[in-house]
């Protein structure tokens, strides 16, 4: 009863006012929903926190059929819950790239790029978002100068085409960046050797091809 009291008072953030039910919500959205609601019921209200999961699981439970909807469902629950207002702008970027199945991936990009938020893996969605080769590229560049444990899968799937887009770059600077890669990727076969290998391998590769 708990829980589901809990659940409740999140989504009377948006004012009680849901666009779809659980059956119309797609499977990929409801798979996303049950871990957001067990965050939100395990965080202290009160917190940045509670006010960022609590407009990402208003708009996603709404699942409204426009941005400016999804937008506004957000942007209610998060000023309800006593977000910082400057911080709005990159959670609703956010959940507009990973939250809604790609739903408001467009009106989410022109939102960030509105607002000043550089999300960098929006250059994964470059083609359906009409980038320029040149913004893909510096989005990839972004993401593996980052480095984080949880992109390794664009490293893998976007290496090859970032080797491409690299390879239209002057010789002197794509090995320069090549080499910044090498040096930020290689300290993390200490921590976890089977995950960073090979991509490692791969980097150091496309090295020996400058």
């Amino acid at each position: 009863m708990k829980r589901l009291l809990t659940a409740t008072a999140a989504l009377l953030l948006t004012g009680g006012l849901l666009t779809a039910t659980a059956a119309e919500l797609p499977d990929v959205v409801k798979k996303r929903l049950a871990p957001m609601q067990e965050k939100l019921e395990k965080t202290k209200t009160g917190t940045q926190n509670y006010a960022e999961l609590s407009a990402r699981y208003a708009a996603l439970s709404a699942y409204p059929e426009t941005f400016d909807k999804f937008l506004k469902t957000a942007t209610d629950a998060y000023n309800k819950a006593g977000g910082d207002p400057a911080k709005l702008p990159f959670i609703i970027s956010l959940a507009a790239l990973w939250d809604a199945n790609e739903k408001y991936l467009s009106d989410g990009y022109e939102y960030a790029k509105k607002n000043g938020v550089d999300l960098p893996h929006y250059a994964l969605y470059a083609a359906k978002l009409g980038m320029s080769e040149e913004e893909e590229f510096e989005g990839l560049k972004k993401i593996f100068f980052k480095a984080n444990d949880c992109d390794t899968w664009i490293f893998k799937q976007k290496m090859q085409r970032f080797a491409t887009l690299l390879s239209a770059k002057p010789e002197a600077e794509a090995r320069a960046i090549l080499k910044q890669i090498n040096r930020i990727i290689t300290p993390k076969l200490s921590a976890d050797k089977e995950r960073w290998a090979p991509i490692v391998a791969t980097i150091r590769t496309m090295l020996e091809t400058y």
